[in-house]
């Protein structure tokens, strides 16, 4: 069994491994407007102790965004934003949940559920316009190992890697 303990201040489900190696922080409500690429560093949906996080370089093109563990959203194909400051938010003892408004007729609701090693992610999105969207996972690096192989997609700006000493199926890597 996994160790869950809700922090209010930090806005923070903290999930503690069964092994105790790996901590995640799945965050509600965090903002922070003073800082350089304040959004990257306070505002995923994910923190982990096992994998880092990425900052942007910048937010015209897809490829220059840092969208691991948050989801990106464009009118178009240039210009990606993602969560910046949350209308609502909540901190359950098995779950966090968040809303926020990109865009004044747009609203994106999330529910983020702890599943060591991994979480689940639920958007439900209301919009009245056409809008892109990107979602990004915890970044995982090709070991070149045997076992290890890529997985066919189509998907744009991702690899999915399979290997069979995880127990836990694919991983995503941007």
């Amino acid at each position: 069994m996994n160790h869950e303990k809700k922090q209010s201040e930090p806005r923070m489900l903290v999930v503690h491994s069964k092994t105790g190696q790996e901590v995640q922080a799945f965050t509600a409500g965090q903002h922070s407007h003073e800082h350089a690429h304040g959004e990257a560093k306070y505002e995923k949906y994910v923190y982990s102790s096992t994998f880092g996080f990425s900052t942007p370089k910048g937010s015209v093109l897809l490829k220059q965004g840092a969208f691991d563990n948050t989801l990106a959203v464009s009118e178009t194909e240039n210009f990606w934003q993602t969560a910046f400051k949350y209308e609502h938010y909540a901190i359950h003892d098995d779950y966090v949940y968040s809303d926020w408004k990109p865009w004044s007729d747009v609203e994106i609701k999330n529910y983020v559920i702890p599943q060591m090693p991994w979480h689940i992610r639920i958007h439900q999105i209301n919009t009245r316009r056409t809008i892109n969207v990107a979602e990004g996972g915890f970044a995982a690096p090709d070991y070149g190992i045997p076992g290890q192989q890529v997985l066919d997609t189509d998907v744009k700006n991702a690899v999915f890697l399979s290997d069979r000493s995880w127990h836990y199926g694919a991983r995503w890597v941007i």
